[in-house]
């Protein structure tokens, strides 16, 4: 919670800063990704002094083991394939909104960038409140109720055609609110994972994981990516091509939870494994 926090409460100061560059010199980028490029080189700095050890010998984690564990684990596969499936769309579903709000909507650069505040701020919000309900609820339900949420707002979407104020503040809520729900996705998917990570040799099922549900996620945004562009090119209404795929991303997203329905409070019982 507090390194999700700490990211969010970042990321809401640089976009803040970002509007107001781009309000005293509008279409100037550069030096906002000179910002960004910096802080990689820092990042890159920080991360090749970190060290890379087995918990259990001296040599380093080797893949073919990590991955074992997920072959090995129908629990680990039933966490990943919900959460490689929510990320995938989550990494779908927001640029393209975006690239649908600029090019065929009509908003301007700043309103995009309040989008990006939204989204981070509604990151924010609910952090505690969503660790108190799978404390008390189990991860399940809330990987239920945010799968199901998002759904529906990326359904939303399709009703989108004009800019103005009302198209602005329902883009504001859309963002602000997939944020919250998409917060509680995560910190459910957080808590799955570590309990079913041994205590002794966690780095192996972390790695494991980390890179099933990165592959997904990279993967799934540049098919979509190439079956939109496929589609607005021979569409005569660029509009609906992104309806159609807010719809299907809609219909996946509303059964992506069923493979984690039964991380509830029992979940480290065996019955069910």
């Amino acid at each position: 919670g507090l390194l999700r926090s700490g990211w969010h409460f970042t990321l809401i100061v640089f976009y803040l800063g970002a509007a107001y560059w781009l309000s005293r010199a509008p279409g100037d980028f550069a030096p906002l990704f000179a910002v960004v490029l910096i802080f990689g080189i820092v990042r890159l700095l920080l991360v090749s002094r970190m060290p890379e050890q087995s918990e259990l010998t001296d040599q380093g984690i080797r893949v073919r083991e990590a991955f074992a564990l997920v072959r090995n684990n129908p629990r680990l596969r039933r966490l990943l394939a919900t959460v490689g499936s929510g990320q995938a769309l989550r990494v779908s579903v927001l640029p393209f909104a975006l690239v649908m709000l600029r090019r065929e909507v009509g908003f301007t650069e700043a309103e995009l960038l309040s989008t990006s505040i939204a989204i981070f701020t509604g990151g924010l919000a609910l952090l505690y409140f969503w660790g108190r309900v799978i404390d008390r609820q189990g991860a399940a339900i809330v990987f239920q109720g945010t799968s199901i949420g998002l759904a529906l707002l990326t359904l939303s979407l399709i009703v989108v055609s004009t800019s103005g104020e009302n198209a602005f503040g329902g883009a504001l809520l859309f963002f602000f609110l997939y944020a919250i729900l998409s917060s509680g996705f995560g910190m459910a998917d957080t808590h799955v994972l570590f309990k079913l990570t041994p205590v002794d040799s966690p780095a192996r099922t972390l790695v494991a994981a980390a890179v099933s549900v990165g592959v997904v996620a990279a993967l799934v945004p540049f098919i979509a990516g190439i079956a939109l562009e496929y589609g607005l090119r021979s569409a005569p209404d660029r509009l609906l091509v992104y309806h159609v795929f807010f719809t299907i991303a809609a219909t996946v997203q509303a059964i992506n939870w069923w493979p984690a329905r039964h991380f509830g409070l029992d979940h480290d019982q065996e019955t069910w494994a």
